[in-house]
């Protein structure tokens, strides 16, 4: 069973989620995005799948928010070009203000993963990374991802897989709390604490979040038409395969990656 925590619109304790990255995001460009977890895996995956470089290859980092740390990994990759797409404006103020040497080889554009502002089969490979559970409806968010790839090419996509597990309960304790602690409170203490950002805050004040258990967003891609070739746990889930009492601590992954290649639609 798919979980869906979304705020309402009367319940809803922060701005938009066009807007809610933005404030996380501003807080870790300030400290430095590289060396985060997720960001060093999906550099290990790219050295593992391309060690010849990804030379020629067309990409698209699909929701890069306000770091597009993984468009910086695949230009240093080689990629041919590289274009980094988000729904803020702000959040993509963001990262011209933070462009370096190496994240003047990508683009930007502005737009949402819902409806893509580029031609049927125009990528190489796509990254989405953590951002179709944050969608009005992710089916759609994949769907249109499978229309902009190519045959052949691959998708690389992660999701929230903690369904039915302790980590779901705390997560709708945390959401509960949000609704009377304000958000501009606990960022403003814990602004410069990366783990305070991405553990609590994101799962906490989110507005929109829907959590999978493998197999569910496996048929979800299958049905968008993707084929999963692969799928593991992000190596930043400490408590993965642990339990406490009766309840598996985080299920079939805080974060779970799925590596895929293009099927037929609706297949």
């Amino acid at each position: 069973m798919t979980v869906n925590l979304s705020f309402s619109d009367a319940q809803r304790p922060t701005r938009g989620i066009e807007h809610f990255y933005t404030d996380l995001h501003d807080a870790m460009n300030d400290r430095g995005v590289a060396d985060a977890p997720s960001a060093q895996e999906f550099r290990h995956f790219l050295a593992a799948h391309y060690p010849n470089g990804m030379r020629g290859l067309r990409c698209l980092d699909a929701g890069c928010g306000g770091t597009a740390i993984n468009s910086r990994s695949l230009a240093g990759a080689g990629a041919g070009s590289v274009i980094a797409i988000d729904l803020n404006h702000d959040s993509l103020q963001l990262v011209r203000e933070s462009r370096s040497d190496d994240s003047s080889r990508f683009s930007i554009a502005c737009g949402s993963i819902l409806q893509l502002p580029f031609p049927t089969a125009a990528f190489d490979f796509a990254v989405c990374s953590g951002v179709v559970h944050h969608t009005p409806d992710p089916e759609a968010a994949v769907r249109e991802l499978r229309r902009v790839v190519k045959d052949g090419a691959r998708l690389y996509i992660s999701a929230y897989c903690f369904e039915d597990s302790l980590m779901l309960r705390i997560v709708k304790l945390w959401r509960l709390a949000a609704r009377t602690i304000p958000f501009s409170l606990l960022h403003g203490l814990f602004r410069r604490s990366r783990f305070v950002n991405n553990y609590v805050l994101d799962h906490m004040y989110v507005p929109i979040l829907w959590i999978y258990r493998p197999p569910d967003f496996a048929a979800l891609l299958e049905r968008s038409g993707f084929i999963v070739d692969e799928t593991f746990v992000s190596r930043f889930d400490w408590f993965h395969g642990r339990t406490f009492g009766p309840w598996s601590m985080t299920g079939g992954g805080l974060l779970r990656i799925f590596v895929c290649k293009p099927g037929p639609l609706g297949g």
